[in-house]
């Protein structure tokens, strides 16, 4: 539940710019029907709901959370029963109890009641009800259902026994809850205060507070309720702390997870506690166990949150092409995966490995004997992701929407080159330094990363290109690289890039990206923009030298002229330049054409060989 990026804020500026461009995992539709990215809708009983992205369009399945085996759901079929002929109500998380939910006012004053049902059968029962005054800012049920917390805009929280048919006041609060819990029994309920950066842990019973200090994000119960786990800073890198004892106040803290790695996620399944953290290595993401810190499974997804499935625990596993749900049960100490579609073994001819490369981590992609063995010799492509805010990965990445991307690199490294993938200055996984290391650089650190792993790669292996393809920001560093770099880069492919951060935040102020220039365009910051330019030595860049810019027609978040002025600027100066539509595409890739017409223009403006983009 508390996984992902939104649970470890960064701070404020570099979390807006993080959201700007982020890679949102949205439907990415790629050749041959073999991509398939799956994750848990909602689960009832011991049915889960299986959601399904795949290059044939998106799909649903109800599968076994004890064999694993799944069946497809005709389009549009609800899997919830109807209540009063809906079935859009909010729902408790293993399937049991619905809510539908009815608002009138009277007198200025709002006033909800919530009717609940039993729906773990075929037919919706009503099982009690609850009314509150005021406008609900948050609902849940507790962990065991048996408990629904309603909190109304005057803070004040109120709870329904189900068992018992019982409501009550709990307690009224005093700050705004963020990160809103409630503990497995109903017992606490939990929320995050920015302004003194603590969690915020209320007893529903006594109203008693205590506070612990931490980062933004969830605070976890364990099934007895006698422990809760919560995010803490050590040194820019997010870690786990234990609280326990907090019910009878003599509260004390331990270390769940700590060192100069990330907890990604974590959950409670009994009064175990599992997170998800790349202890290993940077981009080896592995889920924990923390009795004994074992390692219950390796290769796992930070892009879905970890959740409790009928007793066991839900996560995304990498494999090949596909990120596949898994249900690990803590007793058995098995795994299932729900089969809920075909899975597809990665690209053939291809040896993957991460690595360090002049002081920066890395994944890459390296062409076997077969395919090295061509009369050419290879060229490099150096990827450089979006975000900047981002992380690489070894194989397919855990985020859907950078899928498109890695099925071309890929199709690139089978095809006899070599692909790097570089984590540059800026780039998350490595801490909140690293990530400040943009400020007031832009232009300057991502560029000399990318220098120095040319220069160290060029020195070790014998290649013909090299070649910077880069997305979002990494479009940026593209068209920043072949400007600066003129000794050591032979082209570049720029996919919705920022080709002019000055005139870009001189138009939009708003934009956070701002803050790593501090400010808007003025006299005193003008050498940080001038830092920063993609043209400022383009009289040094060859004419023979192959420029690819692409733009989808719809990007929602960079504007298209940020490529079309480019261009126009590098043919008034008479530069090997294509300027290509991605029609229809916004910032993040949706179509299935587009990784052909992605595949086709970077092959013919680059001049390679020896590349299927058909299949």
């Amino acid at each position: 539940m508390a996984g992902m990026n939104p649970m470890f804020s960064h701070v404020i500026a570099l979390s807006a710019i993080a959201a700007v461009f982020a890679s949102i995992p949205v439907p990415i539709l790629a050749a041959g029907n073999e991509i398939h990215y799956q994750s848990i809708e909602s689960v009832r009983g011991d049915t889960a709901i299986v959601a399904d992205h795949s290059p044939g369009g998106n799909a649903r399945y109800t599968c076994s959370t004890e064999k694993g085996d799944c069946t497809k759901l005709k389009k549009g079929t609800s899997v919830l029963p109807e209540i009063q002929g809906k079935t859009d109500y909010l729902a408790s998380k293993d399937g049991s109890y619905g809510v539908r939910e009815k608002t009138s006012r009277s007198k200025g004053r709002t006033r909800t009641t919530f009717t609940i049902y039993d729906i773990s059968g075929d037919s919706p029962k009503e099982v009690g009800s609850l009314s509150v005054t005021g406008n609900v800012i948050k609902k849940a049920f507790s962990g065991d259902e048996d408990t629904f917390v309603v909190v109304t805009n005057d803070s004040t929280v109120t709870s329904y026994d189900i068992p018992t048919k019982k409501s009550r006041t709990i307690l009224t609060l005093t700050a705004d809850i963020p990160f809103f819990n409630v503990s497995y029994k109903g017992s606490y309920i939990s929320a995050y205060n920015y302004d003194t950066k603590t969690h915020r842990i209320w007893n529903t019973k006594t109203g008693t507070l205590i506070e612990l200090k931490g980062t933004p994000g969830y605070v976890e119960f364990s099934e007895s309720e006698d422990e809760a786990a919560f995010p803490t800073d050590d040194d820019g890198f997010k870690n786990l702390m234990i609280a326990s004892g907090f019910g009878d106040g003599s509260t004390q803290i331990a270390s769940a997870a700590s060192g100069r790695y990330l907890v990604e996620d974590y959950l409670y399944v009994g009064d175990t506690l599992y997170y998800l953290a790349n202890k290993a290595s940077p981009l080896s993401w592995n889920l924990y166990a923390r009795e004994g810190d074992s390692v219950v499974a390796t290769g796992v997804s930070y892009g879905e949150y970890l959740k409790r499935v009928d007793g066991k625990l839900a996560y995304i596993k990498i494999e090949g092409k596909n990120a596949n749900v898994y249900l690990y049960d803590p007793k058995s100490e098995k795994h299932v995966r729900l089969a809920a579609a075909p899975s597809s073994s990665a690209t053939a001819g291809i040896e993957r490995e991460e690595t360090t490369i002049a002081g920066r981590s890395a994944a890459l992609l390296t062409p076997l004997s077969a395919a090295k063995s061509r009369s050419r010799k290879p060229n490099l492509f150096l990827w450089l992701h979006g975000g900047p805010q981002r992380q690489t990965s070894v194989g397919y990445h855990p985020y859907l929407s950078y899928a498109v991307y890695d099925e071309l690199l890929e199709r690139l490294a089978s095809a006899g080159n070599y692909v790097l993938k570089l984590d540059y200055s800026g780039s998350w996984g490595y801490g909140q330094d690293f990530i400040n290391m943009l400020d007031r650089n832009v232009g300057v650190v991502e560029i000399a990363d990318v220098k120095n792993a040319i220069e160290k790669f060029a020195k070790d292996h014998d290649i013909e290109h090299t070649y910077l393809i880069g997305n979002s920001y990494g479009g940026y560093m593209a068209m920043k690289g072949v400007n600066d770099l003129t000794d050591t880069v032979d082209g570049m492919v720029s996919i919705n890039g920022v080709s002019d951060w000055e005139e870009l935040i001189r138009r939009i102020p708003s934009s956070p990206f701002r803050e790593l220039f501090d400010g808007v365009p003025g006299g005193v910051n003008g050498t940080l923009y001038a830092n920063a330019s993609t043209v400022s030595h383009s009289d040094k860049i060859s004419k023979d030298t192959p420029l690819l810019v692409l733009y989808g027609t719809a990007d929602n978040m960079v504007p298209t002229w940020q490529s079309t002025d480019y261009t126009a600027f590098m043919k008034a100066h008479d530069k090997n330049i294509i300027l290509k539509q991605l029609k229809g595409e916004k910032h993040v890739l949706e179509k299935r054409s587009t990784l052909t017409t992605l595949c086709k223009s970077v092959v013919n403006a680059l001049s390679l060989t020896g590349i299927s983009c058909s299949k």
